[in-house]
């Protein structure tokens, strides 16, 4: 709908378009500071493969910090 000129959001830098071309243009938010809290999630009683279990095991074990762009 924002491409189409139909609005405007906010959405995290991620989910901006990377292409050149892009009709869409980012103006990052400097006030009020925006701020999100992000959580793990996993099914109860599910193994994870290697990958997931290392990944899931770093972030949970790692103490959060400030993101800085």
């Amino acid at each position: 709908m924002i491409a189409a000129g139909l609005g405007i959001a906010a959405v995290p830098h991620l989910a901006m378009p990377t292409q050149g071309d892009s009709p869409l243009k980012a103006i990052p938010l400097v006030e009020p500071k925006v701020e999100r809290t992000l959580g793990l999630i996993r099914k109860k009683g599910r193994k994870l493969s290697s990958s997931a279990q290392h990944l899931y095991d770093a972030l949970k074990n790692k103490p959060p910090r400030p993101f800085q762009a």
